[in-house]
């Protein structure tokens, strides 16, 4: 009968010897989704994945002290944004696609960490779906807002780390006394007239104010 005998070492494995000292097989410590790849080296942690696939090459040397969500198995969805950069207050197309079935499924999208809504309600076809909403009006010159994608794939009503996507978008907008024209928009409180940018000239004017 051969002894087996248990070794713990820092790397998060149990690694199990015979009775001669040789290692006859190793076992992950932390192993969440069971597909015998240890979560330091596991590129996502709650899908089946033991290929670690990653077509798009975006993961990060591990270890992973926390989940990377980036391998193929976690992308389910991926959130396209046209035109990037966009100027202010221009039409933008939000794009899903779903590596699952999405058939029949709500998406939402939404902008910065309260996910304000920018497109909402809208039914998704099997390899996603698409909206269109308006590029806010800025303060500054530039701005690089983050849009999140959300599809309730398992009805469960809670949206888990699979179930979201973001992008950043890169807006920009025209200062006073910059050229603007119908598609480079004026930064707000200012106002496109005669090719520049301008601010009203009284108190409660608006555009009308300069064009007399």
């Amino acid at each position: 009968m051969t002894l087996v005998l248990p070794y713990f070492s820092n790397t998060e494995k149990i690694k199990m010897f015979d009775p001669e000292g040789k290692s006859v097989f190793e076992l992950c410590v932390n192993d969440i989704d069971g597909d015998g790849v240890c979560d330091e080296e596991d590129n996502c942690w709650y899908v089946l994945n033991p290929d670690q696939a990653d077509s798009n090459d975006n993961c990060p040397e591990p270890p992973y002290e926390i989940d990377p969500i980036c391998g193929d198995a976690c992308e389910i969805l991926t959130l396209n944004l046209l035109p990037d950069p966009v100027w202010a207050e221009k039409t933008v197309t939000a794009t899903i696609s779903c590596s699952v079935d999405c058939s029949g499924k709500t998406a939402y999208v939404g902008r910065g960490e309260k996910m304000v809504t920018v497109c909402y309600n809208y039914t998704c076809l099997a390899n996603g779906c698409s909206c269109t909403f308006t590029a806010p009006k800025l303060l500054s010159t530039e701005s690089i807002e983050t849009y999140y994608a959300r599809i309730d794939l398992d009805g469960n009503k809670i949206y888990d780390e699979t179930e979201i996507d973001s992008n950043d978008l890169t807006i920009y907008c025209n200062a006073k006394g910059v050229s603007c024209s119908s598609t480079e928009t004026c930064c707000a409180g200012a106002y496109c007239i005669s090719g520049t940018c301008q601010y009203p000239s009284g108190p409660g004017c608006g555009k009308n104010c300069l064009m007399k």
